[in-house]
């Protein structure tokens, strides 16, 4: 797994030195790093070269990298920031300002502009009560994210995160039932991979903000840590079905996993080892399979591959900086918890036969039921998601309730088409007397 990270880390640093060398015109395989379609880039640059600067360069060429930092903040700042942009350069100017070195690198003119245009407030409306903007309700984590970056800055008084983070738990309470998943929508039945994902992500953010994780998002991620538990494999891949699979879908069981063990009290050791395992086979999927050397890039769209709208080509420059520090976050996540995932344990396949069996995992019975059931049978898994896609992606091949194997039966992105359904039958009769 050493050779995995050296290999992430030098792609690092000559993206590092490309974005600082090319800055406005760089182009990925072809394709222009910065455009309208390209959302949330210009977070997601300052956001890695942060890490880069901060992390990765050794005393003797730390100072030039701080220099092509302070021009690469320059003119990524005069670009548009939205959501979870704005969230990924509150990021990078944090881990700047923790290691000391944001005085330096951050021009005060681009210091004064980022002030103003990296606020939670683009999206949520404070004068109706904290609504969301045209955004789905996972968006009141990544404001509440903005809040609490900008309340550690001194950039803003303390306690408008609170009211985003309560916003959120509100919701969870509302539309997610008894269950700990959240409906992506206002009630409209959405048990999507994000569904899954979300206490992660918060969790993730409130630990890396000095906050203690509700006990909401706690028993939320408890849930989620096990359902990911079942899905372990040595081929390291993850989601299956829903939006953003396949690279996606791999980095979602790897932060999941990787946030559960650093918060600690939720796995117990077998399953942190068996999670540590599974982790390394996550990240060296996403480092080799994921990754193209012909293009030089994170590639999810050519060659047989293919993704949904959202992570359209046009991001393909973004895609390769948040997948690097998605990967980071775990590898950081672990080392909290005293572990590293620069090695992979010994004896974590072996614990994968005890996850052989049938599991059925409820996300809510209240109007209709909607569930994931995950097969195993060694090293085969088959997920069949019984969930709703919602009005707008209901039809959808990825959220048809077919069984789905990576490898063997995947879905295709944004295609609709006709497809055989599975029939349920039940065991035993049912009984005649039952009124219907």
């Amino acid at each position: 797994m050493k050779q995995v990270f050296d290999t992430l880390r030098t792609r690092m640093l000559e993206l590092f030195k490309r974005i600082a060398d090319e800055k406005e015109t760089i182009t990925i395989y072809g394709v222009p790093g910065y455009s309208g379609k390209a959302q949330f880039t210009n977070g997601k640059v300052i956001c890695e070269a942060a890490y880069v600067v901060s992390e990765l360069l050794d005393p003797d060429t730390q100072a030039h990298g701080i220099t092509q930092l302070t021009e690469i903040i320059h003119f990524t700042s005069r670009m548009l920031f939205e959501t979870w942009g704005i969230l990924y350069a509150l990021e990078g100017i944090y881990r700047l300002d923790q290691h000391g070195l944001a005085a330096t690198a951050i021009a005060k003119e681009d210091l004064s502009h980022l002030k103003q245009v990296l606020d939670w407030r683009t999206f949520v409306d404070t004068d109706h009560d904290y609504a969301l903007i045209h955004k789905p309700t996972n968006y009141y984590g990544v404001a509440f994210g903005i809040a609490r970056y900008r309340e550690l800055l001194g950039w803003e008084p303390v306690g408008y995160s609170e009211i985003l983070l309560d916003h959120l738990l509100q919701h969870i309470s509302r539309y997610s039932g008894e269950y700990g998943f959240m409906d992506e929508t206002i009630g409209g039945g959405r048990f999507d991979r994000y569904s899954i994902l979300i206490p992660a992500e918060i969790t993730e953010l409130v630990v890396a903000t000095k906050w203690q994780e509700p006990d909401l998002i706690r028993r939320m991620l408890s849930c989620s840590a096990r359902i990911c538990l079942r899905m372990a494999n040595p081929q390291g891949t993850g989601f299956s079905y829903g939006r953003s699979i396949g690279a996606y879908g791999d980095a979602a069981a790897l932060q999941i996993l990787s946030t559960a063990a650093a918060v600690g009290g939720i796995l117990t050791e077998e399953e942190t080892l068996l999670a540590q395992g599974y982790c390394c086979a996550l990240v060296r999927s996403l480092v080799h399979f994921w990754y193209d050397e012909d293009m030089q890039s994170i590639n999810m769209w050519d060659k047989g591959r293919r993704t949904d709208a959202y992570r359209n080509k046009n991001r393909i420059l973004g895609e390769n900086l948040s997948l690097s520090m998605q990967i980071i976050g775990a590898k950081e996540q672990w080392e909290r918890c005293g572990r590293s995932l620069e090695e992979t344990p010994d004896g974590w396949q072996a614990l994968l036969v005890h996850q052989s069996g049938c599991f059925l995992t409820r996300f809510t019975d209240d109007p209709l039921p909607r569930s994931l059931i995950i097969v195993r049978d060694g090293n085969t898994i088959w997920s069949l998601p019984v969930i709703s896609g919602a009005a707008e992606y209901i039809d959808r091949d990825p959220y048809l309730p077919v069984p789905r194997s990576n490898f063997y039966l995947e879905a295709v992105p944004d295609c609709t088409h006709g497809a055989w359904l599975p029939h349920a039958k039940l065991r035993h009769p049912p009984d005649p007397h039952r009124v219907r």
